[in-house]
């Protein structure tokens, strides 16, 4: 089938998305609970290229790609594209900032109140709301295993605004055409090549965690783009897996979840029978697990007071954090769809 045969939801791409959110628990514990991710079955697979919670955000970004673009390409209005977008990220992150500076915080930390109060540090967390990272919070978490960050999965959020601003401008160049998006292709090529030469004529490493997923969210953009283009068939589904199995042994795991793992994901989420919505409304909370669990899985290492199994740290972050999910999504998340559905609705008739 083509990919523009492919019409509604993907309740499979919905699952898949709760599936990955419910990994980087998974992946996180083994740093968070024993103090490193060495001993990570997946790291250990892949032979230390990637972690298991690298592999999930790469859903996010790489799926956020396409529906994005496709969001763009219909609102077709810069003002309105970036109202959706923030009203996507920023209030749920805002909660969930507000609450560990105001609520986790005075609960955890070795401070005293007044103390932890007259620290800076409590308002500086703020900044995080706008995507301004600040990792601690005063005298919490400092005995953890491993480092007393409050919340470690704040860093993509920053990536995926830059992921959006690339898309805005994709389109104002009419990169979000066929004929025209083909340029775009060596910019993003010897742009990537220039970055990683200039990083290591500074002695700059460690930036492909950061690089891949923003090259994933370009690839979902050409899966868009080129929707008419892309066949789904089982056979060259099964040459792409293929592809990434053996990119393991030849240390190419980077660039095969690049190159092959984006057509990977949209065949799950397009050409195979979809799950039923039920099923598939999982994906409502995933952005709320995302943000909640990260905090919820050091409170826990926290009041074990040592090195913990990182399968008991993920069993019981599970249930807080996919609670914490359904909060956001319910009360913050879901009033604000029926706004965003208006800005659109609005757009379009104009």
């Amino acid at each position: 089938m083509r990919l523009t045969e492919f019409k509604g939801k993907s309740n499979n791409l919905q699952l898949l998305k709760f599936l990955a959110a419910v990994f980087v628990v998974a992946s996180h514990s083994f740093a968070l609970a024993a103090g490193s991710s060495e001993n990570e079955w997946f790291m250990k697979l892949t032979d230390g290229a990637m972690s298991l919670g690298g592999a999930a955000v790469s859903v996010f970004f790489c799926a956020g790609g396409y529906f994005i673009a496709k969001s763009m390409n219909r609102v077709q209005n810069g003002v309105t594209y970036f109202k959706i977008r923030i009203l996507r990220i920023f209030p749920c992150l805002m909660v969930v900032v507000f609450l560990s500076a105001f609520l986790l915080g005075p609960l955890v930390t070795e401070y005293s109140l007044s103390e932890y109060f007259k620290d800076t540090q409590v308002y500086r967390y703020l900044l995080n709301g706008v995507l301004l990272l600040q990792h601690n919070l005063p005298g919490v978490f400092r005995d953890n295993p491993y480092l007393p960050t409050v919340n470690g999965v704040l860093w993509t959020l920053p990536i995926e605004f830059l992921c959006y601003i690339a898309c805005f401008v994709m389109w104002k160049l009419k990169f979000l055409e066929q004929k025209k998006c083909v340029f775009s292709i060596p910019l993003v090529i010897f742009g990537t090549l220039g970055i990683y030469f200039v990083a290591g004529k500074a002695g700059v490493s460690g930036l492909t965690p950061t690089i891949r997923p923003m090259l994933l969210f370009y690839m979902g953009i050409l899966f868009f783009v080129y929707r008419d283009k892309v066949i789904f068939k089982k056979s060259v589904f099964w040459w792409h897996m293929s592809a990434l199995v053996l990119s393991v042994p030849l240390q190419l795991v980077n660039a095969a979840m690049v190159l092959c793992f984006p057509y990977i994901l949209f065949y799950l989420c397009f050409a195979v029978k979809q799950v039923s919505e039920k099923v598939g409304n999982a994906g409502n909370i995933s952005y709320g697990i995302y943000l909640c669990a990260y905090p919820i899985q050091q409170v826990i290492v926290w009041m074990h007071g040592d090195t913990m199994s990182p399968y008991w740290n993920t069993g019981m972050a599970i249930p807080f954090a996919v609670a914490g999910g359904y909060l956001l999504y319910r009360y913050i998340e879901k009033p604000l769809m029926n706004f965003k559905a208006a800005l659109k609705g609005k757009n379009n008739s104009q």
